[in-house]
């Protein structure tokens, strides 16, 4: 993701709390920098949490590459259906 995303999401320093590390990812970002970079860290963990679940509940493991290009694919189709001017910063 650190790559795709040119390192606007990086990966959580070991040891620091979830929130403390949300509130230092977002707090020195403009309002729409920070929008999508919440996006982004929502998106992922919401799909890093469907393929945990489709491990467990349907035997179907998913590599880092599918979990990214499902991330990808959702992230896109609320672009469209929504609009962001902001995601000109990485590519969907």
């Amino acid at each position: 993701m650190e790559e795709w995303t040119q390192s606007l999401i990086k990966k959580p320093v070991q040891g620091l709390e979830v929130l403390d590390w949300w509130e230092k990812e977002l707090a020195h970002l403009s309002k729409k920098a920070r929008r999508l970079k919440a996006a982004l860290i929502i998106y992922a963990a919401w799909n890093i949490w469907k393929a945990r679940n489709k491990r467990i509940f349907e035997q179907r493991t998913m590599s880092p590459g599918e979990v990214m290009q499902e991330i990808k694919a959702e992230m896109q189709c609320r672009f469209m259906a929504c609009g962001s001017p902001e995601s000109s910063s990485f590519n969907v």
